[in-house]
């Protein structure tokens, strides 16, 4: 039987899925419970401003107060200017989207993306979550650990000996390149690098395109990315430097 912390997660995960809002029937449904308990759950947390009600609709959805906490809360998270600036020159640079995610864990998180549309850059949040097995961009994060931590998750995979050992190989290929591509047979293009810019462990920048490049521009964007990463995590050990001239 699931915990209460689990079954609270469980409802705001849910929650946080559908901005307008879910019924009582739906959110039994997904924790596999009754309307009465399912009521009582979002009620109690209506009570504590958790979530708002819409009376009209019989909505319940994530109030602002997530938000402000959830934003308190990544501020640790967030890159330093000066990484900031790197992603804003790599975008420019190659006239695409880069992006920037963190590992929590099992998870690769999104934290921000810069875009380069017509002639101009801009930064936005970027939101989505990835089993770090299940994305390049998972891959690249994992290959940059110590290997007793890679060793870690890949034991807490659930998937046969075999699809173990390939992931490792590939993992192993990953850390010597000191970058991670999608494969050439998509529509779209991604390259992944790990960059170190706080004592958190390594996180990834990313870029994007539409279409598979030419091999040219191909060669000339994984450059890019991994002068853009090396730039970011001499930052981080300039400032360490500083810290202890301080």
């Amino acid at each position: 039987m699931a915990s209460a912390a689990d079954r609270l997660t469980s409802v705001i995960d849910y929650l946080s899925q559908f901005p307008e809002g879910v019924t009582t029937s739906e959110l039994a449904t997904h924790l596999r419970t009754t309307n009465q308990a399912a009521r009582r759950i979002l009620e109690s947390m209506a009570a504590t401003s958790m979530v708002g009600r819409d009376a009209q609709a019989r909505r319940y959805y994530l109030t602002l107060s997530f938000y402000h906490w959830g934003f308190s809360a990544a501020k640790r998270y967030s890159p330093p200017p000066l990484v900031q600036q790197e992603m804003a020159a790599l975008a420019a640079k190659i006239r695409q989207s880069v992006y920037l995610l963190l590992r929590d864990r099992n998870w690769i998180v999104g934290m921000e993306r810069v875009a380069w549309e017509g002639n101009d850059c801009f930064t936005a949040p970027f939101l989505r979550r990835y089993h770090w097995s299940e994305s390049i961009i998972g891959l690249a994060v994992v290959a940059a650990l110590p290997t007793q931590e890679r060793d870690e998750l890949l034991a807490n995979e659930t998937v046969s000996k075999e699809a173990i050992d390939e992931l490792r190989a590939e993992l192993d290929v990953i850390a010597q390149r000191g970058f991670a591509e999608r494969n050439e047979k998509s529509s779209s293009y991604l390259a992944a690098a790990p960059v170190f810019y706080d004592e958190q462990g390594p996180a990834a920048i990313v870029l994007t395109a539409p279409s598979q490049p030419s091999a040219d521009d191909r060669a000339f964007w994984t450059s890019s990315l991994v002068d853009c990463t090396a730039r970011c995590s001499t930052t981080r050990r300039v400032a360490n430097v500083l810290d202890l001239l301080d």
